[in-house]
């Protein structure tokens, strides 16, 4: 089995591959590559996001490899009937505000660019997922005005019209920042999906974004949660 490490520069990423050896229980460093990745800068936003094999696992535990079994059709229903309070057939960007990560990813849901989006358009997402990465591996950072976040809380938690899909990611920042997210069971990174991301400090206040995991958006190559 192959997991990925991906330690990030400003502009370089640096990526290690490592293989199981089931016999002594350890991770070794198979490959080393590097990639040029160009810089980004948003409000949300993760660095390479998503955790590899060894910040989501320890050696001993259970790995899920799997395809996460999506029902496009039934997920779209279950987004429509949570959110479309007007009973219109299509949810305006009022309605998307009870679906942070769906009103993170208009540009990419809204097929026919009209500032809504049907069941048509969520579940013709979905069916993107079948030729995307099932999970991705990075890293997550937290920060408050620049600086790192320490014993913050962070989860990622599917949108409600995915629970049971997809795993529920957790971890406690570092006081670099970084977030080692774990879930159950464990995963070769963070599955591609819609999250809600909470992030709890130490004093107990809690803030709330939403972003959609996956190859081609905008958390798959960096994101750093920033208040």
């Amino acid at each position: 089995m192959v997991a990925n490490l991906v330690n990030f520069h400003p502009r370089q990423v640096v990526v290690a591959f490592y293989r199981y050896e089931q016999s002594t229980d350890r991770w070794k460093p198979s490959k080393i590559a590097q990639m040029r990745m160009k810089q980004d800068s948003f409000v949300a936003n993760v660095s390479a996001m998503v955790l590899s094999v060894l910040l989501v696992a320890g050696c001993g535990d259970r790995i899920d490899t799997s395809k996460s079994k999506l029902d496009p059709q039934s997920m779209a229903s279950k987004a429509m009937e949570l959110y479309d309070k007007n009973s219109d057939g299509a949810l305006d960007s009022e309605e998307l505000e009870q679906s942070p990560a769906l009103l993170s990813a208009m540009a990419r849901v809204d097929s026919d660019r009209d500032g809504r989006l049907t069941a048509e358009e969520i579940a013709g997402r979905f069916e993107q997922y079948s030729s995307l990465s099932t999970f991705i591996p990075g890293q997550v950072k937290v920060y408050k005005q620049g600086r790192p976040l320490m014993q913050a809380t962070v989860t990622f938690e599917p949108e409600e019209f995915m629970r049971g899909t997809i795993p529920i990611y957790q971890g406690t920042t570092t006081e670099s920042g970084e977030v080692f997210l774990k879930s159950e069971p464990a995963t070769l990174g963070l599955a591609v999906g819609f999250y809600q991301v909470t992030i709890e400090r130490a004093n107990g206040t809690k803030s709330t974004l939403g972003c959609e995991i996956a190859d081609d958006s905008e958390y798959a190559s960096r994101v750093q949660l920033e208040f």
